[in-house]
């Protein structure tokens, strides 16, 4: 796999062969890079589905977030329903290791097309933490 930050741009995930896998982006300011980042891992490496990937809850290390060090966390109250939430076990397991954990709204919201090798099919994802639809101009 071959990742290539977008710098401002999409960024692209290709396959060995050169292949184009998904394209992906998002907003937020200084939490896009966690945010794409998150979001790939959870296709690529977890194999989880391109939906699933991008809104599974997201932590961010500002490393300085009023006046402290601190990790966000995802807690995303959304327009259609629940709330996107970081799992007790992950909260547990970063407040023992010592993280000041401060909840956020936002973590970024990415947009990603992912294009299935097999079939040439294209599936398009637009973040839910945004309405599940792209915004910009």
């Amino acid at each position: 796999m071959v990742f290539r930050a977008g710098n401002g741009y999409p960024s692209e995930v290709n396959d060995n062969l050169g292949k184009l896998l998904l394209v992906v982006g998002a907003s937020g300011g200084p939490k896009i890079p966690t945010a794409v980042i998150q979001a790939v891992t959870n296709f690529v490496l977890l194999g989880l589905p391109l939906y699933d990937a991008i809104t599974k809850p997201r932590l961010h290390d500002q490393l300085i977030y009023e006046q402290h060090s601190a990790t966000l966390y995802d807690e995303s109250p959304l327009l259609q329903g629940p709330t996107i939430e970081v799992s007790n076990v992950t909260m547990e397991a970063l407040a023992s290791r010592g993280h000041l954990l401060v909840p956020v709204s936002n973590t970024g919201c990415v947009q990603a097309i992912a294009i299935d090798q097999e079939t040439g099919r294209l599936t398009a994802v637009s973040d839910i933490r945004k309405g599940g639809k792209a915004s910009g101009y």
